[in-house]
Formats: C-alpha cells, sequence, structure tokens
C-alpha cells in the first residue's frame, strides 16, 4: 500500500511512515468509518508510524476523537507512534480541551511529523 485516494481520505507513504491525511468534517458519519478502517488496516499490516495531517481538516466531533484514541491505543501496543500535525486553532483547542493533546507528538509540519517518527528507537521499518 503506497498511496490510497479514498473518498474522504488520502494515504501515501514516505519510507516507512504511513501519512494520512482526512479532509472535511470528521462529525462521526462515513467518513469517520473510512478513516477508522484505514487506520485500523494500517496497524494491522504492521505500519508502526502513523502521521495524520490535519492541514485539510474543518471540523472534528468527539467521535472522531475517539477513532483517534483508539488508534493511538492500538499503535502503542504494537510498539508504535502516531504524531500528528498541522493542527489549526480550531483542531487544536479540541485536542487541547480533551486533553488528546498529551497523547500525540505533535508538528507544524508533515516534514518535521516525519523527521520525528523516522528518528524514533526503533525507526520505522520499510516493509508494512
Amino acid at each position: 500500500m503506497k498511496e490510497v485516494a479514498l473518498r474522504h481520505t488520502h494515504m501515501r507513504k514516505v519510507g516507512g511512515v504511513a501519512v494520512v491525511a482526512p479532509k472535511g468534517s470528521l462529525v462521526g458519519g462515513d467518513e469517520t468509518e473510512e478513516l477508522r478502517q484505514l487506520l485500523s488496516d494500517l496497524a494491522e499490516s504492521g505500519n508502526r508510524c502513523l502521521v495524520v495531517n490535519f492541514k485539510f481538516v474543518e471540523f472534528i466531533t468527539s467521535i472522531a476523537l475517539g477513532v483517534f484514541a483508539q488508534a493511538n491505543a492500538t499503535y502503542r501496543n504494537r510498539n508504535g507512534e502516531i504524531a500528528v500535525c498541522h493542527l489549526d486553532t480550531k483542531v487544536n483547542n479540541i485536542f487541547v480541551v480533551t486533553k488528546l493533546i498529551f497523547l500525540f507528538d505533535h508538528h507544524d509540519t508533515e516534514e518535521q511529523a516525519i523527521a520525528a517518527l523516522a528518528g524514533r528507537e526503533g525507526g520505522c521499518p520499510d516493509g508494512a
């Protein structure tokens, strides 16, 4: 799985890092289920390094936040890590108020997030 363009989400691989870029509003409908399934598939395939780029996310609800919290638990249980980037003020505030900001390594840019994960102990294997 090198690059996937779904209806509401785009995913590509940069080395061993999967980069997922949801778009629009994540309000608990088909878009959130599509994202949940993609994150689950990535984890099940053995991916251990994931960047979620929020650059194109306009709004996020508690249902979608739950998807990210669950993905975080799954990745941590598999010795993986998720980093987030491009949190605009609105989305960042939601992460801060819910305290989810403390679960994820967060960066201003996608490039910074990828570099941080690639440099983590154990690295990011290319195979998954």
